[in-house]
């Protein structure tokens, strides 16, 4: 069974046998670490900001920033965007436990309680997030390259998925990407410009340390020497 073809709200670990996969048996088990999926994720939608606010007392209803990175890997570049905004909320979305599941331990062995990991499809995007709810979006190196040559058709990144994802930003509100594909960059390019999103440099005032946030993917690609394809787009009124 897929967890793409499950439904974002359902209760992803029973449908998969324990004692298979070590991190769905940490999610069965575990109640205290930052990790939200099935039930846990049902009314968050255009609460978000609500919710955030009521763990982390630092975070302001109107003026804190909300981020959510898509496929957060492992959390390290989610922990960094974590520490950088401390009076931020951070939200990680993954599709398999092991990810979820490691996002969520670097977030409570950091002590970061302003850093949560979603268990789901970022596909169901506009099921979990309400339009203008996102101050900002970060998606470094989507569908990792083993996967692109042969499924391209199943790529996150959709026309439809970006016209999606644009709805759930604030005006004033970014998407940033990186990726190691061009073909893949462009078509993300095209539907956010169709969209009304401008190209700009990090002007935005949470980010204007303007750190690298180098994943795992970007240092190995540049390790090897390939061109990485970069971009960050603003949402304007």
């Amino acid at each position: 069974m897929s967890l793409r073809k499950l439904d974002i709200f359902s209760d992803l670990a029973s449908g998969f046998e324990a004692g298979i996969n070590p991190y769905r048996d940490l999610l069965a088990a575990s109640h205290e670490l930052p990790l939200l999926s099935g039930e846990a994720l049902r009314g968050k939608k255009g609460a978000w900001r609500q919710f955030a606010a009521q763990q982390h007392p630092a975070f302001h209803l109107d003026t804190s920033p909300l981020l959510l990175e898509i496929g957060c890997h492992n959390g390290g570049i989610l922990r960094e965007f974590a520490k950088t905004l401390p009076e931020g909320a951070c939200l990680g979305i993954d599709i398999t436990f092991k990810r979820a599941v490691k996002t969520a331990q670097k977030a409570s062995e950091s002590q970061l309680s302003n850093m949560w990991s979603i268990l789901g499809n970022a596909a169901q995007l506009s099921e979990l997030v309400a339009p203008q709810e996102l101050d900002g979006i970060v998606a470094f190196f989507p569908d990792p390259w083993n996967q692109k040559r042969h499924q391209k058709k199943n790529r996150l990144f959709s026309y439809s998925f970006c016209q999606d994802l644009y709805k759930t930003l604030r005006v004033g509100g970014f998407f940033w990407m990186k990726t190691d594909d061009e073909e893949y960059h462009q078509e993300v390019e095209e539907a956010l410009r169709e969209a009304g999103g401008r190209k700009s440099s990090l002007t935005e005032p949470f980010l204007q340390q303007k750190q690298r946030y180098t994943s795992i993917f970007e240092r190995k690609f540049l390790k090897q020497k390939l061109p990485i394809y970069e971009s960050f787009w603003l949402k304007l009124p």
